[in-house]
C-alpha cells in the first residue's frame, strides 16, 4: 500500500509522490561517458590545455567551452574577502555550475595577493577575484560533469614558493601555554582554504565538504573572530588545521 498524507488546502487524503530514481543501464552510462570524450576531442584544441609538472591540464576556456555546450550555468552562493597585514587580502568563493534539470554541484575557489606576488600577475582584487572564481567555476564544472579532472589553474592552488613565505612576516603571532608555539613543517601544512578543505576531509573521511562549513567549524574552536591565515602564516594554518580535526573528531 502507498503512503498517504493529508492535502491540507482541501482536507483530502491523497497518496504521497514518491521521487523517480532513474537508473541508466550500464551501456547507456558508457555510451553517455563515450560522448562526452568525443564532445571533448572534437570541442577543444591545444589552446585549451596547459601542460604544468608534466602534465595536460584544462584552462580556463576549455571549461568555458563545456559549459556552453553542455548548457551548465554557474552562479556565486558564497563569497567573502580576507584583509590581512600590510594591504594583503585574499577572496574565498563557493560557485554552483547546473544543469537545467536541477543538478548541481557546488565548487570553492581561493586566491590571495601572496599567490599573486609571486607570480607575473598584479596582486590587485579585480585578478585575485577573477582567479579564485575561476578556480570555483571550473572545479564546479568538473564535479557536475564527473570528470574528476584538475583545471590548469588549481596546479597553482597551493603552490606559493617557500622563499615568498620567508621573506614575509606571519601575519599572527600564535602562542600557546608559557612559550611560542614551535614552527610547523612548512612541506606538511596546507596553506590555503581549498588545499585545507581537501586534506581535513582525506583524513576525517569526508566531514565538511565546503568551505562555509568548515570556516564555522574552525571558528567554534578558536572564537568567532577567527579567519583564514594569510598564506605566509605556516602556523596559522596548522592550528586551523589541528581546529577542524578536533571539531570533526568530537562530532
Amino acid at each position: 500500500m502507498s503512503e498517504q498524507t493529508i492535502d491540507y488546502e482541501t482536507g483530502e487524503i491523497v497518496p504521497v509522490e514518491q521521487p523517480i530514481i532513474f537508473i541508466p543501464s550500464p551501456q547507456d552510462a558508457l555510451d553517455a561517458w563515450n560522448a562526452y570524450q568525443e564532445l571533448c576531442k572534437k570541442l577543444l584544441n591545444d589552446s585549451d590545455y596547459a601542460t604544468i609538472r608534466g602534465k595536460k591540464a584544462r584552462k580556463r576556456t576549455g571549461w568555458a567551452k563545456l559549459r556552453r555546450a553542455l548548457n551548465i550555468s554557474t552562479e556565486i552562493v558564497y563569497a567573502e574577502w580576507e584583509e590581512f597585514d600590510e594591504g594583503d587580502c585574499g577572496y574565498i568563493v563557493t560557485v554552483r555550475a547546473a544543469f537545467p534539470d536541477g543538478r548541481h554541484e557546488d565548487g570553492d575557489g581561493y586566491c590571495d595577493s601572496y599567490e599573486l606576488h609571486s607570480g607575473n600577475i598584479a596582486p590587485t582584487r579585480h585578478n585575485i577575484r577573477a582567479k579564485a572564481v575561476t578556480r570555483a567555476k571550473n572545479r564546479a564544472t568538473a564535479d557536475l560533469i564527473g570528470s574528476g579532472e584538475v583545471s590548469a589553474e588549481e596546479f597553482v592552488d597551493d603552490d606559493i614558493p617557500a622563499r615568498t613565505r620567508q621573506q614575509n612576516p606571519p601575519a599572527r603571532s600564535r602562542s600557546g601555554g608559557n612559550g611560542q608555539k614551535p614552527r610547523a613543517n612548512e612541506g606538511d601544512v596546507p596553506t590555503s582554504p581549498t588545499a585545507l578543505l581537501a586534506e581535513v576531509d582525506n583524513e576525517i573521511d569526508g566531514s565538511y565538504g565546503n568551505l562555509p562549513d568548515l570556516k564555522l567549524a574552525i571558528q567554534s574552536q578558536l572564537g568567532e573572530g577567527w579567519s583564514w591565515p594569510a598564506a605566509n602564516d605556516v602556523d596559522g594554518w596548522a592550528e586551523a588545521k589541528e581546529a577542524a580535526i578536533k571539531h570533526a573528531e568530537a562530532a
